[in-house]
């Protein structure tokens, strides 16, 4: 990932915390939310995609086959 931008490693960084964060909303029923975390995180969300968007095109479509491709040898 070092060879992206720092927006979109960013991006990379974040959308996999928020991830593991919705996943844990989904499956575990014993965890509290709090609104005004939650409202944190969506901000957090939109200031990196606002930046991710910043990118090259060339840079985004780079990234979304990465993070989309597994790896082979």
């Amino acid at each position: 990932m070092r060879k992206f931008s720092r927006e979109i490693r960013q991006f990379g960084v974040v959308f996999s915390e928020l991830q593991i964060l919705r996943e844990e909303a989904d499956y575990d029923l014993s965890e509290i939310y709090f609104r005004s975390e939650v409202l944190k995180d969506i901000q957090r969300a939109e200031r990196v995609i606002k930046e991710f968007k910043k990118s090259k095109i060339h840079d985004r479509k780079a990234f979304v086959t990465y993070a989309t491709t597994k790896y082979r040898r």
